[in-house]
Order: C-alpha cells, then sequence, then structure tokens
C-alpha cells in the first residue's frame, strides 16, 4: 500500500463504527502534497455525508488542504490567535495590519506569523491580546437533531465477516497450521518406526501399543506452544478493534473456532493418517472416533494456547503452557495411578485434557480387535496363553479382555465404554 492509500484505510477503520466525532492527528504527515489533498478531500466528503465533525491537527498543509477546511483554528504556545472560518481568515489577518502577501500558502503565511523562533515574542502577544478583543464569543452550536448514526451489522453477518477475514488470512500465510502438520507427521512417524513391533497385535506388543497411541496424541499436542506466539501476536489487534467497537466478541470466538475446526481435523489427519494406519495397523473400524478425539484434543490444547497468548509477554506464554502440557501428561494416569495423587494435585488429573484423551484413544484402538497368542477358554478370566512365553503376561483373546487385563496396573484404561463422556470432558476443558 502508498502512504495516501495506508492513510485512508486508517481512516476507513476509525469510521467503521460510525462516530459522531473524529480526532485525527496530522493525518497527512509522510504524505505527497497529492496524496494529502486526496485524503482531506476525502475526509470532507465523509463528513458532509455522515453528517460527522472532524478534528485534526496539521502542520503546513498545502492551500488545496487549507481550503477544504471549514474551521480553522491557529495556536501559538497553546493560546488562540485565531479561530473561525478558514476562508475569513486571510481578512482578519488584514483587518489586524498583517495582510497576507499574493501568492503565498495561508497556513504558512500564519504559521510563520504565529511562530516566536521567527516572529518578535511582542507581536505574537499582540496579535493573541488583538483576538481576545476583537474575536467572537464561540458557542456551542445547537443541534436540532442527531447526527445521522451508521447502522452497525447484524452478529451473524459480523461472524461471516469475521470467517471470510480469518479464513483469507491463514490462506495467505498459512505456517502456523502447516508447519504443525509437517511436525505432526514426522513426530508420529518416528515413534510409530520405533514402535514398529507394537503394529502386531500379540501379548507380547499390548503394553507396546498402549505407550504408542500415548505419544500419537500426547506429543502432537505439545506443538501448541508455537500457536501462544502466533496468537499473542494477534491478540493486540484483535484486542483495539474490540475496544474501538468494530465487532462483537462473540462473532470473533464463533468465526475463531469455526475455521479452527477445520485445520484442528488436519493436524489430527496428520498425527494419525499415516503413523498410525499406514505403519502401526491401527483398528480402521475405529478411524472416525479415532479422528474425533485427536480433533477435539488438539482443539483443546489450541484453546489453552489462546488464552496464553494474552499473556503480554510471549515467551512466557510459551514457558507456561509447556509447563500445563508437562503437567496433562505427567497426571495424565499412565505416569501415577488417579487413586496415588495426593490434593490439591489430584485437581490436575481432572481439568486437564490429557487424562481423558488417552483413556479414551487406547479403549477406542484396543476394543472389538483380537490379540494373537491367546484362545478363548473356560477359565476365571475367559481366556487362556497356551504357548505364551516365559516372562511374557497373558492379557487376553478379546480387546475388552486385553484392556481389562491392562487395567489392573493402569486402572485408566477400564474396559467400559465411556468414550462420549471423556469426549464432553474434553470439550467442556476447551471451552473454560
Amino acid at each position: 500500500l502508498s502512504g495516501g492509500q495506508k492513510r485512508r484505510l486508517s481512516l476507513a477503520i476509525a469510521l467503521i463504527k460510525g462516530p459522531a466525532v473524529v480526532f485525527l492527528d496530522e493525518p497527512t504527515s509522510g504524505l505527497d502534497s497529492a496524496s494529502a489533498s486526496a485524503v482531506m478531500g476525502h475526509l470532507k466528503r465523509v463528513a458532509a455525508e455522515l453528517r460527522i465533525i472532524v478534528i485534526c491537527t496539521i502542520h503546513q498543509p498545502s492551500t488545496a488542504v487549507f481550503n477544504s477546511f471549514g474551521s480553522t483554528m491557529v495556536l501559538s504556545d497553546g493560546n488562540v490567535v485565531y479561530n473561525g472560518s478558514a476562508a475569513e481568515s486571510i481578512q482578519y489577518f488584514s483587518d489586524i495590519g498583517r495582510p497576507m502577501p499574493e501568492h503565498t500558502n495561508p497556513a504558512e503565511y500564519m504559521l510563520d506569523l504565529v511562530n516566536t523562533d521567527f516572529t518578535d515574542a511582542k507581536d505574537v502577544e499582540q496579535m493573541i491580546s488583538e483576538w481576545r478583543t476583537r474575536g467572537p464569543m464561540v458557542e456551542a452550536p445547537k443541534l436540532k437533531d442527531e447526527p445521522a448514526r451508521t447502522a452497525r451489522a447484524g452478529i451473524l453477518y459480523q461472524t461471516w465477516t469475521q470467517l471470510r477475514r480469518q479464513t483469507l488470512l491463514t490462506i495467505r500465510d498459512p505456517t502456523l497450521y502447516l508447519g504443525r502438520m509437517i511436525m505432526f507427521l514426522l513426530a508420529s512417524c518416528f515413534f510409530a518406526v520405533i514402535y514398529i513391533k507394537a503394529r502386531e497385535r500379540s501379548q507380547a506388543q499390548v503394553t507396546a501399543r498402549m505407550f504408542l497411541c500415548i505419544w500419537f496424541i500426547g506429543v502432537p499436542s505439545s506443538m501448541g506452544v508455537i500457536a501462544v506466539y502466533a496468537l499473542n501476536q494477534e491478540f493486540y489487534e484483535i484486542k483495539r478493534e474490540l475496544k474501538n467497537g468494530f465487532y462483537h466478541p462473540i462473532s470473533y470466538l464463533v468465526s475463531n473456532t469455526l475455521i479452527q475446526l477445520p485445520y484442528m481435523i488436519l493436524l489430527a489427519l496428520s498425527s494419525i493418517g499415516v503413523s498410525g494406519y499406514a505403519i502401526g495397523n491401527f483398528n480402521a473400524d475405529a478411524f472416525l472416533k479415532t479422528l474425533i478425539l485427536f480433533t477435539i484434543t488438539f482443539w483443546s490444547f489450541e484453546c489453552m494456547a489462546q488464552v496464553l497468548s494474552l499473556v503480554r509477554n510471549p515467551l512466557m506464554g510459551m514457558l507456561s503452557y509447556i509447563n500445563f502440557w508437562f503437567t496433562a501428561f505427567l497426571f495424565g494416569g499412565f505416569f501415577a495411578r488417579e487413586k496415588d495423587v495426593v490434593w490439591p494435585f489430584k485437581a490436575f488429573v481432572y481439568i486437564l485434557p490429557l487424562r481423558w484423551s488417552t483413556a479414551a484413544i487406547v479403549r477406542t484402538e484396543f476394543e472389538d480387535t483380537l490379540f494373537d497368542g491367546a484362545l478363548e477358554a473356560a477359565t476365571p478370566g475367559g481366556f487362556e496363553c497356551p504357548n505364551l512365553a516365559e516372562g511374557t503376561i497373558c492379557f487376553g483373546r478379546t480387546g475388552r479382555q486385553v484392556l481389562k487385563t491392562l487395567s489392573l496396573t493402569f486402572p485408566l484404561f477400564d474396559p467400559t465404554d465411556t468414550y462420549w463422556e471423556e469426549l464432553g470432558y474434553i470439550v467442556a476443558i476447551g471451552i473454560v
């Protein structure tokens, strides 16, 4: 954008709210005479069309700009030298014995007159005294009716406009999401290769498969720290716009959530698509439930990143996010059993999302599948492992049997189906 375009854009932003009065500080600074004249002409048209008052400070305006003024006040060290119609100012200074030479810029001539650096201070004092005795008393005009106010768009239109804006911004600069997609893919594939033997649904690989699920959902969620920094940069702009009343906070929150969810789905696919189903041999029948779970979990951590982006120093916000993520990982139920955690630390088990996410992903991946090495049998557990290698635990034949045995060590993975309940907890955490 050129200098003139930037000025006009800033004026447009200021006028979105439909103000009754607009205060401008040197709106033509840094512009050439043509751009300055265009900006001031635009202001004059806007003031007439919208019936608003435009008050601006301006230094050394061109003749064309000066002639566009309705009223002009000339100050010297805070004292009024003239205040009235711009068109009558030349005649006033002529009446007090200071006529303007021909072919002179009126504004430059007046500024030279009242500037004590170039004019005798006594002459300036005399002009101030002249105005006090000869100048008219200025009274506030009595309006017969209120200035016309610009109608504000409804909440739905604001939301739609915000949605288009956010979409355009993410398309123009996809780094925030595209970068994480690549990192999610690489990190998850790394763990899938490390746990390559866990693709076999055997008794020896049950625990390894459990931890692979945890790494898939735990490690990518830590990368939300990147969003803290990016959203911190956006926050101050949004704060200024909300303060100026450009749109309702709800329209921003709704549009931001709507634009986030598709990207959360892409992040979820990046995390489990190749690594989970191509390498890890995940349960394809549970793909949709797994995708929803990963999407909501990443969205919940994205909400956490949004809250921490409000911290003035983005580095402190990023450090806080890492601390929250580590706390969620530590109290996720697989390092320390829930019943063994003492209060008040036990609160972290419930208020952070990983405890609910890991329980749901392991249960979703294990249930309705069969594990090699075990057979159905008339035993208390309903299964036996006749050819099991020494030192290997017999977890069970069906996924539910495996989960029940696994829950003896990790109570978090009880076979009771509470998928939707856990999903609801994650959504609630994100909203809060």
